[in-house]
């Protein structure tokens, strides 16, 4: 996808990058924080959804923590992160010092997960409330010195949503590592697609694919669409038949998914799953909420149809970009790849 020109990224601030998760900051505009904010609970929610409880608080091995200790942790980031935010924004310029994170701690710990959910919830909306307080163009203004280098508003705000979404790519291989993963298994592309926004996308026969998407998508709406957990929209062909077959007028690429699969048990992907698209490596991020833009397709106009909350298992799905690379239609699509 084609994005706008990043902003708030201040110059001269450190940039998080991270090879693990492909984090990078400058992807990532100051709204794309303030939005993905708004929805980290949900995203954490549709990652742990399925799992068992066995599952959700075995480590997988000795160095790693499990699903339910990251659920405790990511709300102490995010509090953290706010306790900065406050101090940057009621005392800017404040210098900390020297600040270490904790040590490892080897003994398992167990985790209330209703209360750690809870909290995350609390935790990311007040982190957003703070860092909305000033306009973003003040962002750069508001500081703090930390461990020898001075951060602002926006680094602070990166720097959240880094150890959140970098902590969903491990709760997805938690799920592989423990035998909760979805099973393996391979599809063919049969029709891709981009616009210049809005829907329906236009069929292409191929495309590249950055780190933002598919080279010559784009999103008319930058509030709600083409943040990078979104980077890529999936959907299967699968799927579109059955639709049709129930009377809608809905066609590839009406619904504005990029990539559309036939072959795959649509159904059984979820966010963490791992796709080897062409020459891409993506991974699941959500489930796409459907909007009132896709009502044209159904002929009640009852675009929830393909809601995942009401009808799990017919929604399209976002991907982050892990690989970038090229797509053409018939190329393999493969789900979690050896």
């Amino acid at each position: 996808m084609t994005a706008p020109p990043k902003s708030g990224q201040t110059p001269g601030m450190p940039v998080e990058r991270c090879d693990q998760c492909r984090f990078d900051g400058t992807r990532w505009t100051d709204q794309d924080v303030l939005t993905t904010l708004g929805v980290l609970a949900e995203l954490w929610d549709e990652h742990l959804e399925g799992a068992g409880e066995q599952v959700l608080h075995t480590r997988p091995d000795a160095e790693t923590w499990s699903i339910a200790e990251y659920t405790g942790h990511l709300p102490d980031t995010l509090w953290a992160m706010r306790f900065l935010a406050d101090l940057a924004c009621g005392s800017p310029g404040t210098d900390l010092g020297d600040v270490e994170a904790p040590p490892f701690d080897p003994t398992p710990v167990r985790v209330d997960l209703d209360a750690a959910r809870a909290r995350l919830r609390e935790e990311s909306e007040l982190l957003a409330g703070t860092l909305g307080t000033f306009p973003t163009d003040d962002w750069s203004t508001r500081t703090v010195g930390l461990s020898g280098e001075v951060v602002d508003l926006g680094w602070i705000g990166r720097h959240a949503l880094h150890d959140a979404t970098h902590h969903l790519h491990d709760v997805g291989r938690i799920r592989v590592a423990l035998g909760d993963g979805v099973a393996s298994q391979v599809g063919t592309v049969t029709h891709l697609a981009v616009s210049g926004g809005g829907v329906p996308k236009q069929g292409v026969d191929r495309f590249d694919v950055g780190w933002d998407g598919a080279a010559g998508d784009r999103q008319s709406d930058r509030r709600h669409h083409g943040r990078p957990f979104q980077a890529l929209c999936l959907w299967s062909d699968d799927v579109i038949a059955v639709l049709r077959s129930e009377g809608h007028p809905i066609e590839a690429g009406s619904a504005g998914e990029n990539i559309t699969v036939a072959g795959i048990d649509w159904a059984s992907l979820r966010p963490g799953t791992r796709l080897r698209i062409g020459s891409v490596l993506a991974e699941i991020s959500s489930h796409a909420t459907p909007c009132a833009k896709n009502a044209a397709w159904f002929h009640d106009r009852r675009f929830r149809r393909i809601d995942h909350d009401e009808h799990p298992g017919w929604s399209r799905l976002y991907a982050t970009v892990l690989e970038p690379g090229s797509v053409a239609v018939g190329d393999p699509f493969e789900v979690e790849p050896p």
